[in-house]
């Protein structure tokens, strides 16, 4: 799993405007620290590339075991969200070695916040996730 003390710099132009530099960010789920997969070692990489299309990743320590990975295009970031605790829905397949995942879609509306939905396993995303950059230290 990815630790807490990656940093994110960011190298894809799309990503320049919204995640850039060592920036943690507070969301409805807790703090959450964007990582950009360039920045991962080989075997972390390899956990959670999605077919090379992987451009970030982000760990969201409140939640022991979890993290996400997602695709950037413009101010939007979309993927899945996985973790190995239980969670109230229970997948039938796995993804990422877990029973415990669903999607998300975050759209960065400046530079220092996202509005965001999510859900379980692969149904369509409508519960609230959104997120502000933070200053605090975690």
């Amino acid at each position: 799993m990815v630790s807490t003390g990656f940093s994110l710099v960011a190298t894809a132009a799309e990503a320049n405007v919204y995640l850039s530099g060592d920036e943690k960010w507070l969301s409805d789920f807790g703090p959450m620290q964007f990582v950009e997969i360039d920045e991962l070692n080989r075997l972390d990489r390899t956990q959670v590339l999605n077919d090379g299309k992987i451009t970030h990743v982000a760990v969201y320590p409140d939640y022991k075991g979890s993290m996400m990975s997602g695709t950037m295009n413009d101010n939007v970031l979309e993927g899945y969200w996985y973790q190995t605790s239980r969670t109230p829905v229970k997948c039938k397949r796995k993804i990422h070695g877990t029973h415990y995942w669903g999607k998300y879609r975050f759209k960065f509306t400046s530079s220092s916040k996202f509005k965001g939905l999510w859900n379980y396993c692969n149904k369509r995303v409508s519960s609230r996730w959104n997120g502000r950059k933070s200053t605090q230290k975690w």
